[in-house]
């Protein structure tokens, strides 16, 4: 586990962000009774994941960052598609700013039960993943000429898939970090 460390040795803070995996810092008495009068006391460690620093006048302002998972894996292969869903669901629950774009055989995931079929050789389920992410109102993109070709009806998509084209893709592709399976 690391230490989110700013330039110029400056803390993190971050005054509203849910976090598992937060610790307080060991820090000088001095600091210790600047940080207590301060309604921004706590401290943020995090490990694998890379944040962007705002700074304003008074502190650092930890920002969340944008994922676009895209899947283009269908039944053929359970392992990629469950590991799309799995790691879109842990990113959402760090509370970053999801979204998932079902492409080409990934655009079957977008019919309601279709999830409940698959697993992985490690026993990993997809259904309670896409479940996690419906719950937390994840929109699911699917793409249009694929759910077309697929004969698949929007009026029939889980909780939060709508269609949408390349364009909109590519658009979100420029500001997010993207995850392809």
């Amino acid at each position: 586990m690391s230490i989110l460390t700013p330039p110029r040795g400056k803390i993190v803070f971050a005054p509203s962000v849910r976090r598992t995996r937060v610790e307080r810092l060991r820090l000088t008495s001095q600091k210790r009774n600047n940080i207590a009068k301060s309604p921004l006391s706590r401290v943020i460690i995090v490990s694998h994941l890379k944040f962007t620093l705002e700074s304003t006048a008074d502190h650092e302002v930890l920002m969340m960052a944008k994922f676009l998972f895209v899947l283009s894996r269908g039944l053929e292969d359970p392992s990629r598609a469950t590991r799309c869903m799995q790691l879109a669901a842990f990113a959402k629950r760090a509370g970053h700013d999801v979204t998932v774009f079902l492409v080409d055989d990934g655009a079957v995931f977008a019919k309601p039960g279709i999830a409940a079929l698959v697993s992985c050789p490690t026993g990993d389920k997809m259904q309670p993943y896409v479940d996690e992410l419906v719950a937390a109102d994840t929109p699911f993109l699917v793409c249009t000429p694929c759910a077309i070709s697929r004969q698949l009806d929007e009026k029939e998509f889980i909780e939060g898939a709508y269609l949408e084209t390349a364009k909109t893709l590519i658009a979100l592709a420029v500001d997010s970090k993207v995850f392809t399976f």
